[in-house]
């Protein structure tokens, strides 16, 4: 289905995201990354709660990686104007 499939599946993952055990929740992020960009609007925030908060360190870089296939404008899905909430979680 690829990246148009992003605005109908996005939302679906990124459930899978908050409420899976750690396997499902890598296969998501893997997922929304093949999505890419199309995804981010849906998706980014929740992708960059795993990657700076999940407690398995397979899935922080899995989300890292993903945020980085959904490119720059990911950074203002995930925080708002200017993506300055992302900065500040990740330390930039």
């Amino acid at each position: 289905m690829g990246p148009p499939a992003a605005p109908y599946a996005s939302a679906a993952l990124t459930r899978v995201l908050n409420n899976a055990g750690s396997d499902l929740r890598y296969e998501a992020l893997v997922a929304l990354g093949y999505l890419g960009p199309e995804a981010a609007p849906q998706a980014a925030v929740a992708v960059a709660e795993r990657a700076t908060t999940d407690e398995d360190a397979r899935l922080r870089r899995q989300a890292l990686l993903t945020l980085t296939l959904f490119g720059p404008d990911a950074a203002h899905a995930a925080g708002g104007k200017d993506g300055k909430l992302w900065q500040v979680r990740v330390g930039w």
